[in-house]
């Protein structure tokens, strides 16, 4: 501080003395750069003339003692040291003076240090071409250095208050391009720069004639990386090796390698090192899959259990194409019969368990011969009806009981048995041990409520089943007849009461309309059509006429199910429109005919598919989301027989 000040003395000295008119102009808001250096210069010459001062600290350590320059000074110098006064003076020095610098946008700290100062001065760091080099600093006041492009710029670090400033040279040239090993003390190992800037690249990349893996710019090896051109193996030194062919992981997994290439169109069972343990690998679109399946290459199907092949495995085992009779872990493709795993029996053809298969086949279970009821190509030990070629049989413990007559039961309904086997011929009352069943072609009808005969007579059908113990009118498709203990009494001549209403009955048959209220509604109604319907949905009733308003004759008259209360059947007058054989997902409809919307008249609901396995038969009831159901039989006279634009009145 005291040098500063006694140049500050003798330069103003100089200039009052010998610089009038520059100092005036200095003055002067009209001063510009180039007179300003050009007095400068002046006062240089000047300067050097006198020889009055001098920059170094020896020369003012010889000058007379501080006192001689006056008392005007005086007080500023008071109780000097002895020590050289060059001491006490305050500096900034920097960690580095000057700085070469070959990679752009990197940070480099830089370091200021305040020396004879008892307090901390604040610092102001600037650039004289920020474009080329700019500088950043921190609270501290120390600064980080970045350089933007090649050339030199001066970093000054001045004390706010004008103490004490240093200077630092920064040359930004030699600007790195490829890959480098630790550019920078920051960073440790291996990278990929342009023009000095590290590239924030993560892909297998060419450079300097090799292909590298770089992440985030730097190199990575021992992995599987990717560019637009497929998946690499990447070796030790982060270069892909085109010679490698086997299995490699990255984080993803292990994957099978070509020519250093991961082959994603790979489906097969390959034999390598996998996980330090070598074996024949499931691959998968390249992959290891690491899962339990049956796989294939070249030569032949595998059994696989954690992504390897087990050589001595002897099961039934699956994949996603089927179920595979298992020998010494490989598919024995010539194998056909019944072959068995922890889950139990299965019927195999061609070493394939046959999922598709559902019949009852003849082959040896847990050493017993028989013939066997398999249901998607497992063995069922289950009690039911079942069929193959032959016809359809009686099954008992999943084996085909040939000793057996009576009704019995599958899934898809109650069946005549002679014999062990189903008489499909059989239409008729037939009894087992839970009661008297309606057959039809050789099934119980559970759909049917009405009439119906055997050899000892007619007899009182409800919902498949006789019972005996009704006693009025039931109808069938030849008319309504008196019943009495379940049995249609042809010898009764009379009256009877049905519905609230009085009929003559001759022979056991009653002389009526089967609904007299619909059949005077009907009087009242034309339609387009020779043909007329009515739906009471209270009764849940659908009476069928043919001929013309006011002469309606009763033609079908059926029970049926409209809509819940939640789904009401529509009410109203409505016309036939569109027709279809099937709908339905999850079950199935037949013989639907549309008069409204989505209300139909269509079948009751069927097992997928079938016209045989009764999925919900209720009829009489309010059960259906808003169409009305019939008989398989009724939903199909309709679909057969009433034409388009026919009347419907639903009420």
């Amino acid at each position: 501080m005291r040098r500063r000040r006694i140049k500050l003395i003798l330069l103003s000295a100089l200039l009052c003395l010998g610089t009038p008119t520059i100092a005036s102009a200095a003055e002067s808001s009209d001063i510009n750069e180039a007179d300003y250096n050009e007095s400068q210069d002046w006062q240089n010459e000047q300067e050097k003339a006198s020889g009055e001062i001098e920059a170094d600290d020896e020369n003012l350590n010889a000058k007379e003692p501080l006192e001689d320059v006056g008392e005007e000074n005086a007080g500023d110098v008071a109780n000097p040291s002895d020590e050289d006064i060059s001491n006490n003076e305050i500096k900034i020095t920097l960690s580095t003076d000057k700085l070469d610098i070959s990679i752009l946008e990197m940070g480099y700290s830089v370091s200021a240090n305040i020396e004879n100062s008892d307090s901390d001065i604040p610092l102001k760091w600037t650039s004289d071409y920020p474009e080329i080099v700019s500088v950043e600093a921190d609270e501290s006041g120390n600064a980080t250095i970045i350089a933007h492009k090649t050339g030199t710029a001066v970093i000054t670090v001045t004390a706010e208050d004008g103490s004490a400033a240093a200077e630092l040279k920064v040359t930004v040239a030699n600007l790195l391009n490829g890959l480098v090993t630790d550019p920078a003390s920051e960073l440790s190992g291996t990278y990929y720069y342009e023009n000095g800037i590290l590239q924030d690249v993560t892909e297998v990349k060419k450079v300097d004639g090799d292909w590298y893996n770089l992440v985030n710019g730097k190199v990575v090896g021992n992995t599987v990386a990717e560019n637009s051109n497929g998946w690499w193996y990447i070796n030790s030194e982060g270069k892909v090796d085109f010679s490698f062919n086997g299995f490699a992981e990255n984080n993803n997994g292990w994957w099978y390698c070509k020519e250093g290439k991961v082959q994603f169109k790979t489906n097969s069972v390959i034999g390598g090192t996998v996980n330090d343990t070598y074996g024949w690998w499931h691959v998968v679109e390249g992959k290891v899959t690491f899962d339990n399946t049956v796989a294939s290459n070249g030569n032949g199907w595998w059994y696989i259990r954690n992504g390897k092949v087990e050589f001595d495995a002897n099961t039934i085992a699956e994949n996603s194409n089927g179920w595979w009779v298992i020998q010494n872990g490989k598919v024995n493709f010539s194998y056909n019969g019944f072959a068995e795993n922890n889950n139990g029996w299965w019927y195999c053809k061609g070493g394939k368990v046959q999922f598709k298969t559902n019949s009852v086949i003849n082959g040896k279970v847990n050493g017993t011969n028989g013939w066997w009821h398999v249901v998607k190509g497992k063995v069922t030990f289950d009690n039911t009806i079942a069929g193959n070629e032959n016809g359809w049989w009686y099954i008992r413990n999943g084996k085909a009981d040939f000793s057996y007559t009576g009704v019995a039961q599958n899934d898809n309904g109650w069946w005549r048995i002679v014999d062990g086997k189903v008489d499909f011929n059989c239409n008729s009352v037939v009894q087992n041990q839970n009661g008297w069943w309606y057959i039809r072609k050789g099934k119980v009808d559970f759909s049917y409520t009405g009439v119906a005969k055997n050899q000892n007579g007619w007899w009182r059908i409800e919902k498949g089943k006789v019972n005996f113990g009704y006693n009025g009118v039931a109808t069938n498709e030849s008319g309504a007849w008196y019943i009495r203990n379940g049995k249609v009494d042809f010898s009764y001549n009379g009256k009877v009461n049905w519905q609230g209403d009085t009929y003559t009955v001759t022979n056991g048959k009653v002389n009526v309309y089967s609904n007299f209220s619909m059949f005077s509604k009907a009087q009242g109604i034309s339609s387009n059509t020779k043909w007329l319907i009515l739906v009471d949905t209270r009764a849940n009733r659908v009476a069928i006429y043919s001929g013309s308003k006011g002469n309606w004759a009763e033609k079908k008259y059926w029970s049926c199910t409209t809509g819940a209360a939640g789904t009401p059947t529509v009410k109203g007058y409505f016309t036939v429109q569109s027709k279809g054989l099937a709908f339905g997902s999850g079950y199935t409809c037949w013989y639907y005919t549309q008069f409204y919307g989505n209300y139909l008249f269509h079948s009751i609901l069927y097992n997928p598919g079938s016209k045989t396995s009764i999925q919900d038969g209720r009829l009489g009831i309010n059960a259906s989301h808003g169409c009305v159901r019939l008989s398989l039989a009724n939903a199909k006279w309709i679909y057969d027989n009433i034409p388009r634009g026919t009347k419907v009145y639903v009420y």
